[in-house]
C-alpha cells in the first residue's frame, strides 16, 4: 500500500523527470558554444595539464578594471579532461544541475508554507521558460543560481530552526555566497539580501552554534583568499578599481537609459519569463505583465509586514536591488535565482486564494502554457541575446562548417579566415577544430590572422604562400561591427575569389580559390 508520503515523493520524482524533458528538449540544437566557453574550457585544462595556476579569473563585464575569482576554471577543468572536452556532455551536466534545482525549490516552499506549495514551486520551476535559458547556459552563472537557492533554503531552515538550521545554514551560507562572489564579483550585491534575511532571523541566530560560526568564517574566507592573494600581489589594484567605480557611479547601460527604467524592465521580464510568457513589446501584453507585477508586489508587501514567511519572499525577490543601488548592469543573470521567489509566490496564491479546483488547473495549464510557448519559441535559436550579447552561436552549426570546410578539402590543406567576436581572436575556432575537426580528419587548416598571444589555443599559421583552397567564415551579425566584416572580404579578395556561398543557421561560410597558379595543397 503506498503512503501519502510515499505519493508526494513520487509527483515529486515525476515533477523532476517533467524538468528533465523540458531541458533536453531540442537538446543538441541549443547548445551554445562562444569565446566565454571556449576560454573556460582551456584555461581551466591548462590548470591541470600545464600547470597553468591561477590567481584571477577573467575579467569583469565592461571596462571596470575588476575581475571574477578563479574557483569556476578550478571546478570545470577536471570535467573538461574527464570527458575528453566533450561539448555535448558538459551541456548534459548543466542541465541535470538545474534540474536538480527542483529538489530545493520543493523544500523551500515546504520549510516555508507546506508541502503542497512546495510540490506546486517545484514545477513552476520545472516549467519555467528563465530556468531553462540558464539550464542551456554552460557558464557560472547557472551555477550561482543553485547556490542562491541553497542560500535561501538555509536561511529558511534557521528561520524554522529545523536541525539542519542549526547545524549546516550558516555553513551553507557562508560557502554559497562566497562561491557566487568567486563567480561573478557583481554578485556582491545579494549581500542586501543577506542583510535583509539576517534583520528577519535574527533572533533565531542564536541558534547557530559556535562551530558553526566557525567553520562559516573558515569556509568564506577560503572563498575569498584567491582575491586575497591577488590584491596582495597586484598592490589592492581591485579594491582601488572598485572604490573608483563606486565613487564615480557604477554603471553598464545603453547610452541615455535610466538605472531605474532598466531594473523596472528587468523587475517585469522576471514575470514574463517565469509565469506570463507574453511578449513585453506589444501594448496590450505588456499592460497585462505591469497589472500581474504591481498586484503581486502589492499584495506580497502587505503580507511580509505581518509574517516572517513572507518577509523571506520579498527579499528574495527584492535582493538584485543591491546592484542596482550600486549603478545599472544589462546582464540578464544580475538577476539569478530571484525570480523563483515568483514561483513560490504563485504556488502559494493557487493554494491559499484559488478554492476551486478547476480553476486552480486552469490557471496553472495557463502558466505552463506561456512558458512552454517561450521554451518553444526559442527551441532552435538556444540563449536569448540577455544573456549573450551575441546570440545564435550554436555548436551545432559551428559542427556543420567544420564539416563542410573539411569536406571540401577533401584531405587537402585549407586556410581559414574568420569574422567573429572577439576580432581575429582564434580561441573558439581552436577548440572547435581541436575537438572536433582534428580528431575526425586528422589536421588543422591554416588560420589566417595569426594568433593572439594572451589567448588560449593555437593554430598553423601559413609561412609560405597560400593554400589553393580557402574559407571566409562570418559568426552571426548580432554584435559583430559591419566594418570588421567589410574590411574581411576586402582583404580576402586580394587572396582569393568566391566560388560559393551558402549559410548555416547564422552563419555565413564562403569557399574560395586562390589568385595565381602559385598556391599549394600542403597540410600544416
Amino acid at each position: 500500500m503506498i503512503t501519502v508520503k510515499q505519493n508526494k515523493l513520487w509527483i515529486l520524482g515525476l515533477i523532476f523527470v517533467v524538468a528533465l524533458a523540458v531541458r533536453f528538449f531540442y537538446f543538441r540544437e541549443t547548445i551554445y558554444f562562444g569565446f566565454d566557453e571556449a576560454r573556460d574550457a582551456l584555461v581551466s585544462e591548462n590548470i591541470y595539464l600545464k600547470g597553468d595556476i591561477r590567481l584571477i579569473g577573467p575579467p569583469a563585464t565592461g571596462d571596470t578594471g575588476l575581475f571574477h575569482g578563479p574557483a569556476y576554471w578550478y571546478m570545470v577543468g577536471p570535467l573538461y579532461i574527464l570527458f575528453g572536452g566533450n561539448l555535448y556532455l558538459m551541456a548534459a551536466l548543466f542541465k541535470l544541475i538545474n534540474a536538480v534545482g527542483v529538489f530545493v525549490v520543493y523544500g523551500i516552499g515546504k520549510k516555508l508554507f507546506s508541502e503542497k506549495i512546495g510540490l506546486v514551486a517545484a514545477f513552476l520551476f520545472a516549467i519555467s521558460f528563465e530556468q531553462s535559458q540558464y539550464a542551456t547556459y554552460v557558464g557560472k552563472e547557472s551555477i550561482a543560481l543553485i547556490l542562491w537557492l541553497l542560500t535561501v533554503y538555509s536561511v529558511v531552515s534557521i528561520l524554522k530552526t529545523d536541525l539542519f538550521g542549526k547545524n549546516f545554514s550558516l555553513p551553507v551560507i557562508a560557502f554559497s555566497f562566497g562561491l557566487m562572489l568567486q563567480f561573478n564579483i557583481i554578485y556582491a550585491g545579494f549581500g542586501i539580501g543577506l542583510l535583509g534575511f539576517a534583520i528577519v532571523i535574527f533572533n533565531k541566530l542564536k541558534h547557530i552554534s559556535k562551530k558553526s560560526w566557525l567553520w562559516s568564517a573558515v569556509l568564506f574566507g577560503l572563498m575569498m583568499s584567491s582575491y586575497l592573494l591577488a590584491e596582495l600581489k597586484y598592490d589592492f589594484r581591485e579594491i582601488k578599481s572598485a572604490i573608483n567605480l563606486v565613487t564615480n557611479g557604477f554603471g553598464i547601460m545603453s547610452p541615455g537609459e535610466s538605472k531605474y527604467t532598466l531594473y523596472w524592465n528587468k523587475y517585469l521580464i522576471m514575470f514574463r519569463d517565469n509565469i506570463i510568457g507574453l511578449s513585453i513589446n506589444v501594448d496590450w501584453q505588456k499592460l497585462s505583465i505591469i497589472i500581474v507585477t504591481i498586484t503581486f508586489t502589492v499584495w506580497l508587501l502587505a503580507r511580509a509586514l505581518k509574517e516572517k514567511s513572507y518577509a523571506i519572499l520579498l527579499i528574495w525577490l527584492w535582493t538584485w536591488m543591491g546592484i542596482m543601488l550600486a549603478g545599472g548592469h544589462m546582464a540578464y543573470y544580475t538577476n539569478v535565482a530571484t525570480s523563483v521567489s515568483i514561483l513560490v509566490g504563485v504556488a502559494l496564491i493557487l493554494d491559499r486564494y484559488v478554492k476551486n479546483k478547476y480553476l486552480f488547473w486552469i490557471v496553472l495549464v495557463l502558466v505552463t502554457t506561456g512558458n512552454l510557448s517561450l521554451i518553444n519559441s526559442r527551441r532552435i535559436s538556444g540563449l536569448i541575446p540577455a544573456i549573450k550579447p551575441q546570440p545564435y552561436m550554436n555548436l551545432i552549426d559551428e559542427r556543420k562548417i567544420v564539416d563542410q570546410m573539411y569536406t571540401a578539402a577533401g584531405g587537402r590543406g585549407f586556410t581559414l579566415r574568420l569574422t567573429g567576436i572577439p576580432y581575429k581572436i582564434q580561441t573558439v575556432w581552436y577548440y572547435l577544430l581541436r575537438e572536433y575537426g582534428y580528431k575526425k580528419y586528422g589536421y588543422f587548416p591554416y588560420w589566417e590572422h595569426g594568433n593572439v598571444a594572451g589567448y588560449p589555443g593555437e593554430l598553423p599559421t601559413p609561412k609560405n604562400g597560400t593554400t589553393c583552397l580557402r574559407f571566409l567564415v562570418r559568426e552571426p551579425m548580432t554584435g559583430l561591427p559591419i566594418s570588421l566584416v567589410e574590411l574581411d572580404e576586402e582583404e580576402e579578395n586580394y587572396f582569393s575569389k568566391l566560388v560559393t556561398r551558402s549559410e548555416i543557421g547564422l552563419f555565413t561560410i564562403e569557399e574560395r580559390l586562390a589568385l595565381g597558379n602559385d598556391c599549394h595543397n600542403d597540410k600544416p
